[in-house]
């Protein structure tokens, strides 16, 4: 999607107002909360990356980014960091690495859209079962996972979290894809 700009920044831009949009209809919650404080687990693959670049890490380190919470804008400040690397500073970067610069994008526009849409602060899990240990011990108003991860996919976490707690929203997200993660929940 949007192959046919070149511009870095202008297609990251379209793409976080395009999953804004397609967020616009995805309402948690049937009445408007109070958004300060509004929590969010993150076990995808973006926020797990742009933990380990908050954190300053070399590479990804499970034992260092599990737990972590990080506010909106500190996950802003790395998104903007992303943006100044360009795709080559992407590729080379070993936190993000060649077969990921493209999706580091669009994970991050979504949580760009999140972040204008509703503004939190977000806990990091390695993995489902990981966010599953979270979720036993403290509240969370949100999760947002990727349908392919270790150990337990996007799928079984979603069908777990709901027999746990049904109330609790999950967003999946798969390949820049958004239109079907939403209605998972529904």
């Amino acid at each position: 999607q949007f192959n046919d700009v070149q511009d870095d920044a202008g297609k990251f831009a379209l793409m976080s107002w395009f999953f804004e949009e397609n967020l616009a209809s995805f309402s948690p919650y049937e009445s408007e909360q109070e958004r300060e404080g509004f929590q969010i687990i993150g076990t995808s693959g973006t926020v797990t990356t742009v933990a380990a670049s908050h954190l300053g890490l070399k590479r990804y380190d499970r034992n260092k980014v599990d737990g972590l919470r990080m506010t909106s804008d500190q996950i802003d400040t790395v998104i903007r960091q992303y943006l100044s690397m360009g795709p080559i500073g992407r590729r080379a970067d070993p936190r993000i690495g060649r077969d990921r610069h493209a999706l580091i994008m669009s994970g991050a526009a979504i949580l760009q859209a999140l972040l204008r849409g509703w503004g939190y602060q977000v806990g990091l899990a390695h993995n489902g079962l990981q966010a599953l240990e979270q979720i036993h011990q403290q509240v969370f108003d949100l999760v947002l996972c990727d349908i392919r991860m270790a150990e337990m996919d996007g799928i079984a976490t979603l069908k777990e979290i709901k027999a746990y707690n049904p109330a609790i929203p999950v967003l999946i997200t798969a390949w820049r894809m958004v239109l079907s993660t939403v209605s998972l929940d529904a």
